[in-house]
């Protein structure tokens, strides 16, 4: 098994998560609701121009990893908020499969 190495001490932007709200009926998406917008550190990884892919979906397009502790309860439908910059969570996982880190591969967008 590949142990992922990383440092806890990288883990410096406070960073706040939330779901989203269907604009159109303003109420928060069907599997989420329970969930509060809630703070967490991660480490903010941008990807290089030969990096970048797009999902299998075509529509998405991953420019940013973003490094958090495990979380059990984190999934795609989340967002995430970092000063002026809204990341779409597209893909999760766990590089070492212990539960210490989780990885999200994401899309960004200025608010």
């Amino acid at each position: 098994m590949t142990v992922y190495k990383f440092d806890a001490g990288l883990l410096r932007f406070l960073l706040m998560c939330h779901v989203p709200t269907d604009p159109e009926l303003n109420t928060p998406n069907i599997a989420s609701t329970a969930i509060q917008p809630f703070n967490l550190w991660g480490h903010i990884a941008p990807l290089q121009a030969s990096d970048r892919w797009v999902s299998a979906q075509g529509q998405n397009i991953i420019t940013h990893n973003i490094t958090i502790r495990w979380m059990k309860h984190i999934n795609p439908q989340m967002q995430i908020v970092h000063n002026d910059q809204l990341f779409h969570i597209i893909n999760i996982y766990d590089p070492d499969g212990r539960e210490n880190w989780l990885v999200l591969q994401c899309g960004v967008t200025q608010l």
